[in-house]
């Protein structure tokens, strides 16, 4: 029974979803599938949202201090940082209502009720620190529960594509934030104040597929000191990060902090570009090597801030930079975990946003003290070396390059549709004579050439057969994190990079000629 509530309820709310937006026969499941990306311009309302309250724009230009918006990052970080960690480690009882049509609703109004006390709270409106406060803290609320929204999204895309939908919305929110600063300020600010429903809005265009979401909220299987690992590092990094950018504007008025943001932004949009363009013809992963390139220069950031201490904006706006980035890369990391392993998208990406955010809570109230005095600047440029040092050995030594290659084991994205879903897809044609063994002789011939494994060659002949490694794994009862890394191994001897180049080179004719 309660199976068929669950199925009943799933479809309620793709029949919900696809009533919401049709009008003359065009339903919100037919633009889902005309326009893929749309929905996830839910996430870049999200992002420009965080983009605008962190940084004070618009809404703050009346005040002479930035302690109003270091308030607002904190009160609703720790709104949104409960909110992701709670809807993490409740995951199963979450993923029953989170992608339903009434949460996406709840949630959105959440944070334009919040954002709209944030703003009419300012001295020249409405006085009142108790309301203000209370709307720092419901937007936390809402703004958290719209970006766990995101996760069963993010987990079902394979990582070439989930890096990329992330690009494309910090770009969408990078451009967006240019615009609005060259709008009149009250319409900013109206903006401002519906971002939160223009980002529940598009999450209501996605059709829901019940298939992948299910899979992506099971429980998670793994190594958890691996992930454990993983997150401390992000505490870590995102602190380092937003207690340069706050060490830097603390003292200044909030116009500073909005032109860092402004420059930071327009060299944001160039380097987003030249990046898609770039996926579009890489065939590997370079969700790796991009996290360690941030932390490289996160590193060189701090012992120069360190040892040079410098109210420089344009340190300010390379942080805020280099900060975004961050962001997207870990939110890519976690996404392309919890699609190699299907499942745990919602704890993944529960946990991690918790770990961003923790690492900017700590960061806020380290430099909440130093704005009172609480710290005197020669303590702050302690903190601020040691914390380079923390991240050198955290890069160096924790979570090394041979780390990050054992959280994300290669996938061959070409196995999966559009959708990234291995359980709607047939398997794909081979384009070899499978009859009597003379399929099976060849990829033998390839594995005993190129030293394979009795393991290993088992995995090459489904593989080649176009199996994903979720049905090898079921088919051979192994553990995914065990049929991954054979792949790996596999990819490595043969030399190729996909499921189309290991089958064109096993079907090769000198392979098949061979007895």
């Amino acid at each position: 029974m309660a199976q068929v509530s669950i199925e009943k309820e799933q479809y309620n709310s793709q029949t919900a979803s696809k009533m919401m937006f049709k009008r003359e026969g065009f339903s919100a499941q037919e633009v889902d599938e005309k326009v893929p990306f749309l929905a996830f311009m839910g996430l870049a309302c999200w992002m420009l949202w965080n983009t605008i309250a962190f940084s004070g724009s618009f809404w703050l230009l009346d005040i002479t201090d930035t302690i109003r918006a270091e308030n607002v990052v904190t009160v609703s970080t720790i709104a949104s940082v409960v909110t992701m960690i709670a809807t993490g480690f409740f995951e199963k009882r979450v993923a029953r209502f989170l992608s339903q049509r009434w949460y996406t609703i709840v949630t959105g109004l959440l944070g334009a009720v919040g954002t709209m006390l944030i703003i009419i709270t300012r001295e020249a409106i409405l006085p009142s620190r108790t309301l203000f406060l209370w709307g720092c803290a419901i937007a936390g609320v809402g703004l958290g529960g719209l970006f766990m929204r995101a996760a069963p999204m993010l987990g079902a895309l394979p990582p070439r594509r989930s890096l990329t939908v992330l690009m494309i919305c910090l770009l969408v929110d990078s451009l967006g934030y240019l615009y609005l600063n060259n709008c009149p300020r009250e319409a900013a600010n109206v903006v401002f104040g519906l971002l939160p429903v223009m980002s529940s809005l598009f999450y209501l265009i996605h059709a829901h597929n019940s298939v992948k979401e299910e899979r992506a909220s099971q429980p998670l299987e793994g190594s958890p000191n691996k992930l454990a690992v993983f997150f401390a590092s992000v505490v870590l990094c995102s602190a380092a990060l937003e207690l340069i950018r706050a060490y830097i504007v603390i003292g200044f008025p909030p116009s500073v902090s909005m032109d860092c943001t402004v420059t930071a932004r327009l060299a944001l949009v160039p380097v987003l570009l030249i990046t898609l363009l770039a996926l579009l013809f890489q065939k590997e992963d370079v969700t790796a090597q991009i996290y360690t390139a941030i932390v490289s220069i996160l590193v060189v950031l701090l012992i120069v801030l360190g040892a040079f201490p410098s109210k420089s904006t344009a340190i300010a706006s390379a942080t805020i930079a280099l900060c975004s980035s961050f962001q997207v890369v870990v939110w890519s990391m976690l996404a392309y975990i919890a699609f190699q392993a299907q499942s745990g998208s919602i704890k993944l990406l529960g946990y991690g946003g918790g770990a961003l955010y923790l690492g900017t809570l700590l960061s806020s109230l380290v430099a909440m003290n130093y704005q009172n005095s609480g710290i005197d600047d020669a303590i702050m440029r302690v903190i601020v070396v040691v914390l380079g040092i923390l991240v050198l050995i955290d890069v160096m030594f924790v979570f090394t390059s041979k780390r990050i290659s054992e959280l994300l084991l290669p996938i061959d994205e070409e196995l999966y549709h559009e959708e990234g879903s291995s359980e709607s897809q047939n398997t794909p044609d081979t384009g070899l004579d499978d009859k009597k063994g003379r399929f099976v002789r060849a990829c033998e011939v390839v594995a005993n050439a190129n030293g394979l494994s009795p393991r290993e060659t088992e995995v090459l002949i489904e593989l080649a057969r176009g199996w994903t490694a979720q049905e090898i794994a079921e088919k051979k009862v192994l553990s995914i994190y065990t049929v991954r890394a054979h792949i790996r191994s596999i990819y490595a001897k043969l030399d190729v990079h996909s499921g189309k180049e290991l089958r064109e080179y096993i079907g090769d004719p000198s392979y098949l000629s061979e007895k």
